[in-house]
């Protein structure tokens, strides 16, 4: 079973393909469970993500932190540049169908 670390919208979808999800309302609580829990393997962000980082930051911070954790970015207003995105990153603008962010999660390679 795959992990991910999502916000409130992809559950369903990410739960339909048999991820466990963590769900975090800012910045700090999601690197918290990220710190917590080794198991999580993808973080689905939006860029506008409440708390002391929004989104771009915490998807840096991750990849610092946990490279082998997966980025996806959402967002309905911005686009970040390849600049801002971490190495092997996704990002998908809003809206989206439920079935791309599950192909993406599913397309990500497996480590081991």
């Amino acid at each position: 079973m795959e992990t991910a670390e999502v916000s409130d919208f992809p559950v369903d979808a990410l739960h339909h393909i048999g991820c466990l999800t963590y769900e975090a309302a800012e910045t700090e609580t999601a690197l918290a469970l990220l710190e917590r829990h080794p198991e999580i393997s993808v973080l689905f962000t939006d860029i506008n993500m409440p708390g002391i980082r929004d989104g771009l930051a915490l998807a840096g911070e991750t990849y610092r932190q946990r490279p082998d954790v997966r980025v996806i970015i959402t967002s309905g207003q911005e686009h970040p540049t390849q600049a801002q995105m971490p190495p092997d990153g996704r990002f998908i603008a809003k809206p989206y169908n439920m079935d791309v962010i599950t192909e993406m999660v599913r397309a990500f390679p497996r480590d081991g």
